[in-house]
């Protein structure tokens, strides 16, 4: 583990007020889609599957029984709430956000954060998870053990090539807050940019600490 990543204190916050939310597309209106998902049976929801605890693969089951996480007990309970079959729609995060605002899915719950500029394009739900964790010290850098001790700062990353997810918090942390780079590398999941550090092909990768100590856990043999 390397440097954590301090809370902004520019503009709109970068760091989520709310750890997970629901975004609901409002293309039709809220009342007419859902009119649309009740007449029709089945509710399509978009997800990420790659962020445990709340969205993962299963490697032990098939099909959609294989996705599982706090967030898609949420979605089946949602579904069951309303009386009607859940269809999950896995894709990368970028997707999963472009999803919703297009209107082609009706839901995505995916460890999603509120922002501001999500705000202004998608109906938010009040949020259900909050972490406990200090916001100043909720997200950091992920290193190789060889350059924990090279690698302090942020003003440590001039020659480094950094990698975040695409669309994620963790990458507006890294426009935001960290002055200069070598190359910025964006991932389809969060468990590709661990894979990137370790394998060389990036340096530093910007993450939930959370995530990023449970991937530690998962893979004792890392040599991150």
């Amino acid at each position: 583990m390397g440097a954590t990543i301090p809370q902004t204190t520019s503009g709109e916050p970068a760091t989520p007020q709310t750890d997970a939310g629901i975004i609901a597309s409002e293309t039709t209106g809220s009342n007419n889609r859902l009119n649309e998902i009740l007449e029709r049976g089945y509710i399509e929801i978009a997800t990420e599957p790659y962020f445990a605890p709340n969205e993962f693969i299963d490697p032990t089951k098939s099909g959609e029984e294989a996705y599982t996480g706090s967030d898609v007990e949420l979605a089946k309970y949602s579904g069951e709430a309303l009386g009607v079959e859940v269809r999950l729609k896995p894709m990368d995060f970028t997707s999963v956000l472009g999803s919703i605002t297009t209107g082609k899915y009706d839901l995505a719950i995916s460890a999603l954060a509120y922002t501001p500029a999500r705000a202004e394009t998608m109906n938010l739900s009040k949020g259900y998870y909050f972490g406990d964790e200090d916001p100043q010290t909720a997200y950091g850098i992920l290193v190789r053990k060889e350059d924990v001790d090279s690698i302090k700062s942020f003003d440590d990353l001039a020659d480094k090539v950094v990698v975040a997810q695409n669309g994620s918090l963790q990458e507006q942390f890294v426009q935001e807050q960290i002055p200069a780079y070598k190359k910025y590398n964006r991932v389809s999941s969060t468990n590709d940019g661990f894979l990137m550090v370790e394998t060389g092909k990036g340096d530093v990768m910007v993450a939930a600490l959370r995530m990023a100590r449970l991937y530690l856990k998962s893979n004792p043999t890392a040599i991150l």
